[in-house]
Order: structure tokens, then C-alpha cells, then sequence
């Protein structure tokens, strides 16, 4: 018999389709493709499909702990329970203690002592924690997965002179404010936003040469990408990846960046597209494979064996 294993995450692709969730699904839908039993356990499963969250605790034989601020606020014996008595392990999206009173910091730290291994996106997302005191030696990182086939240069379609596109949240965390200041300084150039606004009061005074433009579905964002001589992205806080800078320049796009963009702080040749390219679309191969090695060296039976 398969083991199950439990994905547990504050939101899905269905109520929140930002990085960190088209991350996850990509990666779920891979390791299902390799044969993994995979069930979601998000606030979407228990408020909108009704699932009972002790049916999570009694049905999961492993647990892959995302992003779980929310959930421990709304289900707090839930997130107690696996961390205490369940096998697990930490794939970190973002930054916990960024939250303020959705977290508890106790929680917070037996999550990263007692899971069985913490994945970070990037070589920054995992420095800021270790600042923080949660880091280990058997940390591991992996960059975020894009599908190579998708996000590409496409030699058909022309680009749009003097076009800059940011593709992502609105908000002031990713720096939103940033981009408007250097809009102002290059009139010349047409700068698009594409995203959920979260915070609408930073584009009251937005130049003219700044226009937001309704959410673009995710299948459609590389052809968008392929038509804009550039992709900017200033963020205030340290990006833990910066999914959409890597679709970006996979792309063809320049980037206007500054120093806080995870995707940015490997030791990588980034001029190499095609190694590039190849790197993160085998991003999920090394994550199921390190996820299966965890499992048999922690005695969870059944587990899916295949060439990588």
C-alpha cells in the first residue's frame, strides 16, 4: 500500500493563484505523475469543500509542511498535532515571522527543529533564517520549478520597444512603490502591472506611463512576457525566489532588479538560458527523489521506488 502524504498549506491555487501556490501545484501534480499519494490539506479543502481536519490527522502517513500561518490560526491543534506526532517535512515559502499575531513563535521554531529536513528556495531565503536562528546543517535548497517548455523565447513574437511588465501581488512588501518611482524617472517607457491588488492605496498617485492591467491567466503569462522589452521587480523584503524575474528572463526580458531577488543569489552562470532553463524544470525530479529518501531512512513503508 502507498503511504499517503499529506500537503498542508495555507492556500491553493484556487484562492490565491501567486507563486508560492503555482509552485506547490506543479510540484504535487509531479510527484502524483511519479506515482505519490498526495492529498491537500489547505483552508480551501476545510472551509469550502468541508473536510473535517482530524480527517487529515488520522489519514496522513507522512506531512509536507508549507506555508501554514493561517491554518495555525484558524486550526491550531492541527498543525500541533503533526508537529508533535507526525512524520514531516518543511517546505519553506516564505517568512513565518513576517505575520505578527497570525503566528506563534514557539510553534514556529519546534516546526523547523523537529521536521525531518527544511527545504528552502534559495541560498538568501535560506541565510535570512539562519539569522533568525532556524537554520541547520542539513538544510537543503531548491530553486523554484519552471517548466521549460512553457516559459521560453519564442522566436515568432516581436517585442514591444520601451515596455516594462511586473507580474505578481500588488503590494508594499514587493516593493510596488519601488517600480513607481522609476517610472516617474523614465516617462519614456510604458510600465504595465499584472496582479491582485492588495494594497490599492499605493497606486493613488501612480505616473501616467503606469497602468494596471486585469490578472493574466498563468498558461498565457509567457507569450505576455515574450511581447515586453523588460520585467521589473524592486521588492522591500528579501524575495524568497522571485518566481516571476526566473519566467521573465527564461523569456528573453531584461530585468530591472535590485539586490533582495532569492532567484538571483545562486552561483549560477545566469547567461546560460538553456542550463538554466533545464535547472529548474528538474527542480520537482530532486524534490520527490529527496522526499522518497527521507521516507525509507525514516521507516515509512510502501514507499514509491523508480529511476529519477
Amino acid at each position: 500500500m502507498i503511504p499517503k502524504i499529506i500537503w498542508v498549506q495555507d492556500f491553493n491555487t484556487a484562492t490565491h493563484p501567486g507563486g508560492a501556490q503555482l509552485t506547490n501545484q506543479y510540484v504535487i501534480d509531479w510527484g502524483k505523475n511519479l506515482g505519490f499519494d498526495i492529498e491537500e490539506c489547505s483552508i480551501y479543502t476545510i472551509d469550502k469543500l468541508g473536510k473535517d481536519p482530524r480527517y487529515y490527522l488520522m489519514e496522513g502517513d507522512f506531512y509536507i509542511m508549507n506555508n501554514v500561518v493561517h491554518l495555525n490560526k484558524l486550526y491550531p491543534f492541527l498543525i500541533r498535532e503533526i508537529i508533535n506526532y507526525k512524520k514531516y517535512i518543511r517546505y519553506e515559502h516564505d517568512y513565518m515571522w513576517m505575520h505578527g499575531t497570525l503566528y506563534d513563535p514557539e510553534m514556529m521554531r519546534e516546526l523547523f527543529s523537529k521536521s525531518l529536513m527544511n527545504i528552502y528556495l534559495s541560498p538568501l531565503h535560506h541565510e535570512v533564517h539562519q539569522e533568525k536562528g532556524l537554520g541547520r546543517k542539513d538544510d537543503t535548497i531548491m530553486p523554484s520549478p519552471i517548466d521549460e517548455k512553457v516559459f521560453r523565447r519564442m522566436s515568432h513574437i516581436e517585442r514591444i520597444p520601451n515596455t516594462c511588465i511586473y507580474t505578481g501581488g500588488i503590494t508594499n512588501h514587493k516593493g510596488i512603490i519601488n517600480v513607481l518611482n522609476y517610472a516617474r524617472k523614465h516617462p519614456e517607457i510604458r510600465f504595465d502591472l499584472v496582479g491582485w491588488i492588495e494594497h490599492p492605496e499605493v497606486l493613488e498617485n501612480a505616473p501616467e506611463n503606469v497602468r494596471v492591467i486585469p490578472e493574466i491567466p498563468h498558461n498565457r503569462i509567457a507569450e505576455v512576457l515574450n511581447t515586453y522589452e523588460s520585467f521589473i521587480h524592486l521588492p522591500d523584503w528579501n524575495e524568497p525566489f522571485g518566481r516571476s524575474v526566473a519566467e521573465a528572463l527564461l523569456c528573453g526580458c531584461k530585468l530591472i532588479i535590485n539586490e533582495k531577488i532569492g532567484f538571483l543569489s545562486f552561483m549560477w552562470n545566469y547567461r546560460n538560458r538553456e542550463w538554466l532553463s533545464s535547472m529548474l524544470t528538474n527542480t520537482p525530479s530532486s524534490f520527490w527523489k529527496t522526499v522518497n529518501q527521507v521516507m525509507l531512512d525514516n521507516h515509512v513503508p510502501a514507499v514509491v521506488r523508480r529511476h529519477w
